[in-house]
């Protein structure tokens, strides 16, 4: 096939066009390539309306714009014009040299691009054709391996490219002089080759003959005399980085292979120590087990003797009993019969004498007067001879009366637990000073970081219509009657608690109502829990009566059961305790824990004179201690268990609604760890209410109303100070940080103490 040649130039037009083609190869070897492109467009266009894009004519003119625009840079103009040559091109013969030539312009002006994948695609094709038509060893064949390493090269891959160029250097290392520059640039190829693969002396050689081969060269200013000497500081600046790495490598491998020696050695004198140590505590073990087989040889040969020194000693005083016992009847028998002979001898003969047997008679011995043995009576046992009380006598073993008031009714256990412990504190009692201006600030200061963080990111959650959460109040009661516990004005929330959130109030004393509240200290309690927990119910249980610190132990475990079982609320709080334990509550504690119900108690007063009061005590109660606004443990909060978690929370100048009949003001300002038992259970609640807004819950979600999860959580927004527990509930629950943030951090702390959640794990109970 050849290319179609029906067309020709007329011959003003062949003269133009010849014309434009020498004028435009004058400008592009004077260095005036931009005219020279505008005269090869005109060919361009001459040609491809006269002849059509396939005429040969046109598709040399393509190839010189193509060539022009390479010099300018276009390089995306001239791709576009090879292109259409190539194509052209390989219709007729895909492995005509110029076919091969276009290939290869081509492929340079795709690496320019970076387009390397193509532009290797068709070096290769072009390096097959001409290995196979021109040889290996021709120039032809020569550049295009030399281009095709180039590209590999730009692509990373100096390992072929390496390869490739190092043929060419063998074959042109043969056809031309050391100082050719096609030579030169052959080694410098490959030196950049080997720099890339880090084989730093060859590149350094291969430098080094062409800095050889350029030093009698008179052209220093040329750029590829400057390529060469700025390519040989490169290497050498890599090669004194190589070996100061390598020294390097070096000193820190003997280092590290001192060190491992050195824990060698240590791993193997403590290993030896540890051997000395165990066969000394063996050897000690063994004398300690002799030593205690020895002592309790002893120990029993003793016992034994012992033993069998008493039983003969008790057989010695029983004998000795027995024999002072005979010896006794023996004498009684023989008095007895010495009495009645003499009797017998003494009865006078006259018969004006007294009746035989009432006469008085005279004892040879001491002149005592006897009376003769009264005739036996038998008298029928009655109750109150046989019931008679007789205690024991340690010493002589005889049985003896004991009075009247000794003899007293036996004792109920419950009735005397009532009695012994129905005098309970109440732990928020301590006013404090109402003008301390250093702790009104930091308790102002607390709330402050609490309304701004945790109740703001509750608030952003928070739904008309929700699950809320049930607390219990056991107190004092509660004063309904106090304009607080009213309307909320919506221009002023803060000055009112909506009536209908006390959901019930009942009282388990003997006074039957349970809204009344003659002390205070519950209305105090329960208006403080309602203002930080807003959104929850309140149930309020009266459990201490008029007297305002009397309350049996049994009404505080009814209202606990009571709690649980019929009002079914999720916390139960108590700011009271007593200094011992009541079984009874007890037990009213174990049953709500299994509901399952968070019970909070206040720790008590007394700083470190007494313990920790009950039921603070007890677990799972949650044991409340006071803290001041700075979080730090109140000075009369009591010493920390050993046993479980101290959560201490604000106790300190806490103002809250009090009683208007008392006529102490509407509200009053309160130290105690009462005080922070509410604050502790409606930071419970406000958790419980964040986890109940998540639209999809886990199932390690549903364990945090057990005292056990809930605990962890607590932990988990809580700072150690001395052995107390300081809860600080914007650690977690804080709006400013991510909601998820929050429910991630819960998670991992259910996680951490339950394991991986389970889906098809059921609530937990």
């Amino acid at each position: 096939m050849s290319y179609p040649v029906t067309q020709t130039f007329g011959h003003r037009e062949e003269r133009t066009h010849k014309r434009a083609c020498t004028k435009a190869r004058d400008l592009q070897d004077g260095g005036k390539p931009e005219e020279a492109v505008v005269l090869l467009r005109q060919n361009l266009d001459l040609s491809t309306r006269v002849l059509g894009a396939d005429h040969l004519i046109t598709i040399n003119d393509q190839e010189n714009l193509s060539d022009c625009l390479s010099e300018l840079g276009e390089y995306k103009e001239a791709v576009s014009l090879d292109r259409k040559t190539l194509q052209a091109r390989a219709k007729v013969d895909p492995k005509d040299p110029s076919t091969l030539a276009t290939q290869d312009s081509l492929a340079n002006n795709l690496a320019q691009l970076g387009n390397y994948d193509e532009a290797i695609e068709l070096n290769r094709k072009t390096l097959a054709s001409r290995e196979a038509v021109l040889g290996k060893s021709h120039n032809d064949t020569v550049e295009t391996r030399q281009n095709l390493a180039a590209c590999l090269h730009g692509k990373g891959q100096d390992q072929e490219a390496s390869r490739l160029n190092r043929e060419v250097l063998l074959i042109r290392s043969t056809m031309l002089e050391p100082d050719d520059y096609d030579l030169i640039a052959c080694r410098h190829n490959l030196a950049v080759n080997l720099h890339a693969l880090d084989e730093l002396d060859n590149a350094l050689t291969l430098i080094r003959e062409n800095t050889k081969a350029l030093q009698p060269s008179t052209r220093s200013n040329d750029a590829q005399v400057k390529a060469v000497y700025e390519l040989e500081a490169k290497v050498q600046r890599d090669i004194q980085k190589a070996a100061d790495k390598k020294r390097a490598e070096r000193q820190k491998a003997e280092e590290h292979k001192k060190a491992a020696d050195e824990r060698r050695t240590a791993a193997e004198k403590a290993k030896l120590i540890e051997k000395l140590k165990d066969e000394a505590r063996i050897k000690e073990l063994a004398e300690r087990e002799a030593t205690e087989k020895a002592k309790k040889v002893e120990a029993e040969r003793k016992a034994k003797a012992k033993k069998k020194r008493e039983n003969e000693e008790e057989e010695s005083r029983k004998q000795a009993v027995s024999e002072r016992h005979a010896k006794e009847e023996e004498a009684a028998r023989q008095r007895q019969k010495e009495i009645e002979a003499q009797q017998q001898s003494d009865i006078p003969k006259s018969s004006h004498g007294p009746p035989a047997g009432h006469a008085n008679v005279t004892n040879d011995i001491g002149n005592d007067t006897l009376s003769p043995p009264a005739p036996k009576v038998h008298k029928p046992r009655t109750k109150s001879n046989d019931n008679i009380n007789r205690k024991s006598s340690p010493d002589s073993g005889l049985v003896v009366p004991t009075s009247r008031k000794a003899r007293s009714k036996s004792v109920d256990p419950s009735s005397r637990e009532q009695a012994e412990g129905s005098i309970l504190t109440l732990f928020g009692s301590h006013d404090g000073d109402s003008n301390d201006t250093a702790a009104i600030s930091a308790m102002n200061s607390w709330f402050g970081e609490f309304n701004s963080k945790t109740q703001a990111l509750l608030a952003q959650g928070r739904k008309p219509m929700g699950r809320r959460v049930k607390i219990a109040i056991l107190d004092t009661g509660i004063d309904l009657a106090h304009p607080d516990f009213g309307k909320i004005d919506s221009a002023h929330p803060e000055y009112g608690i909506p009536r209908d959130r006390v959901k019930q109030c009942k009282s388990f004393v003997n006074s039957k109502d349970g809204d009344r509240d003659t002390s205070g200290h519950g209305t105090h309690s329960a208006a403080l829990l309602l203002k930080l927990a807003p959104k929850a119910d309140v149930y309020v249980a009266r459990v201490v009566g008029e007297e305002s610190s009397y309350a049996y132990p049994k009404a505080v475990a009814e209202a606990i059961m009571h709690a649980a079982d019929v009002w079914k609320v999720d916390i139960i709080t108590m700011s009271f305790g007593w200094p011992r334990y009541h079984t009874c509550v007890e037990e009213a504690i174990y049953h709500a824990s299994q509901k399952p119900v968070i019970l909070c108690a206040a720790a008590s007063n007394d700083g470190a004179n007494k313990k920790v009061a009950f039921p603070a005590s007890q677990p799972p109660v949650f044991c409340v201690h006071s803290a001041s606004g700075w979080s730090k443990p109140s000075d009369f909060t009591p010493l920390p268990l050993k046993v479980g978690a101290n959560f201490a929370v604000i106790g300190e100048a806490v103002s809250s609604t009090w009683p208007t009949h008392r006529r102490e003001g509407s509200e009053k300002r309160k130290w105690g760890t009462s005080t922070a038992s509410p604050i502790l259970a409606a930071i419970v609640a406000l958790i419980l209410e964040f986890i109940n807004q998540k639209p999809k819950k886990t199932s390690h979600d549903k364990r945090l109303k057990t005292p056990r999860a809930m605990m962890h959580v607590l932990l988990g927004m809580s700072e150690p100070d001395r052995g107390y527990d300081v809860v600080k509930p914007w650690l977690i629950l804080d709006s400013q940080k991510d909601r998820v943030l929050a429910e991630s951090r819960i998670l991992s702390l259910l996680i951490d103490e339950f394991g991986p959640e389970n889906e098809s794990e059921s609530t937990p109970t």
